[in-house]
């Protein structure tokens, strides 16, 4: 594909870089003081399923310039459910979509601001190694080899995850 000399750059940052680690969202307590160990409970992966229709549809082409998107996004009313938030506990776990929880929603509780880019607002992007770190059996759980639409499409967990196996 056209992407694929791009996307084999962020190999040289990262193992898994089509995956974000997570163990960071536990790091804290609600007081701000350090609380990461083996100990503490994070989910493989946490996914973000879209729930609110905008007034024109998801595709792409639906939109004339740039601006037509974003003055769709700033059309969205306050209350909206915006997003369903899932989490799958553990690699093994992502094969079977029974295991895969909805914990939570993302609502809006104001009508949408449009930002800058010198607003401030940046976001790191945890490495998947970092959790690896912590929990190292999902190392080997991620290389078992699947295929999750019949033997169409085969990989490793970690390679198909959020590709192909979760969507």
């Amino acid at each position: 594909t056209l992407l694929k000399p791009f996307i084999n750059k962020f190999y040289s940052y990262s193992e898994n870089p089509l995956s974000l680690g997570v163990s960071d969202f536990c790091a804290n307590d609600e007081h701000g003081n350090d609380t990461i160990d083996e100990e503490n409970k994070f989910p493989y992966v946490v996914m973000l399923m879209p729930v609110y229709n905008t007034n024109t549809s998801q595709l792409d082409d639906d939109f004339e310039t740039f601006d037509e998107f974003i003055d769709d996004l700033l059309a969205i009313p306050s209350g909206s459910v915006l997003f369903d938030i899932y989490a799958c506990p553990t690699p093994s776990c992502a094969l079977d979509p029974s295991k895969i929880q909805r914990i939570g929603r993302i609502i809006s509780t104001s009508e949408m601001i449009p930002s800058s880019p010198h607003d401030g607002l940046f976001f790191r992007h945890q490495k998947k190694e970092e959790d690896y770190d912590l929990r190292p059996q999902w190392r080997e759980q991620v290389k078992a080899t699947c295929s999750p639409d019949g033997g169409i499409t085969t990989g490793s967990i970690d390679r198909l995850v959020g590709s192909t196996i979760l969507e």
